[in-house]
């Protein structure tokens, strides 16, 4: 996986030469720190992937849930790891697992969606963001190195 660098801007306005004088500025710029740098119209953007990552960013700082807001960074990993190796290699859908993982940690109703929603945005997984986000089939999930920073997570 590597970093790109996208602009969005709506396609009327890429014949506005100031906007035009920014775009090259702003790809000096990335190209200097080696970073693929490109401009994305509302053509360009693929509807489902737009939705998710909307969806999976607005659970970007875990601490914004109601249900891990006094829970000490030291907690916020154990439990990360604790759902992790419950999510990996799973046959059972996100919504499965995070009831059962919401009634045995006794946490609160949602608490389970909000932390995979939250390790997607963080990228400590990676699923496909271009298909429907749909919690109640198996999503196939990948265990980004992020992850596997945290701790020996899988056996």
């Amino acid at each position: 996986m590597r970093d790109l660098i996208r602009t969005t801007k709506y396609k009327k306005d890429l014949v506005d030469r100031r906007v035009i004088e920014k775009f090259a500025i702003e790809k000096t710029y990335w190209e200097r720190h080696g970073l693929d740098w490109g401009i994305v119209t509302e053509e360009e953007v693929d509807k489902n992937y737009s939705q998710n990552v909307s969806d999976v960013l607005d659970y970007y700082e875990l601490n914004d849930n109601e249900a891990f807001r006094d829970i000490s960074l030291e907690e916020r990993d154990d439990i990360i790891i604790a759902f992790l190796q419950r999510l990996i290699d799973s046959d059972k859908t996100v919504r499965q697992i995070s009831s059962l993982f919401e009634r045995d940690l006794h946490l609160d109703k949602g608490a389970g969606i909000a932390l995979f929603k939250h390790l997607v945005a963080k990228k400590y997984i990676g699923i496909d963001l271009f298909s429907p986000l749909r919690l109640d089939r198996h999503i196939r999930v990948e265990l980004l190195v992020k992850a596997r920073e945290i701790g020996d997570i899988v056996s």
